[in-house]
């Protein structure tokens, strides 16, 4: 998987990062990310960088845990983590708030769909 590290967003362009928190009833809560708010910092640390409005819906801060799923040249990758407010406004975006998961389990997949026959 090639290093999400903020350049050539634009060559992931309509791609998404699904997330998902557990909700009170047992639930999960999935959102969907873009490229433009998720940055590799290493193999185990990344951030996020999330509308104000979306944290409360994507962060569980009662567990602390989260799980992003990224989908890369046929693989799957789950990675689920711990996650903690860095910054309640960034720095010139004030409107967004960063936040750091750093991953405890890196489940890595083939994906098992089988490409579409033409029609």
């Amino acid at each position: 998987m090639e290093r999400l590290n903020g350049r050539d967003v634009e060559a992931h362009e309509g791609k998404i990062i699904p997330i998902f928190r557990w909700m009170n009833l047992g639930w999960p809560h999935p959102a969907l990310l873009s490229y433009y708010e998720v940055t590799a910092q290493n193999a185990s640390t990344i951030d996020l960088g999330l509308w104000k409005t979306a944290p409360r819906r994507i962060i569980s801060r009662r567990t602390g845990k989260v799980t992003l799923m990224i989908t890369d040249k046929g693989v799957n990758y789950y990675l689920k983590g711990s996650v903690k407010e860095l910054q309640a406004e960034m720095t010139g975006v004030p409107q967004v708030s960063r936040f750091r998961v750093t991953t405890e389990e890196l489940l890595k997949t083939k994906n098992p769909m089988p490409k579409s026959p033409a029609v």
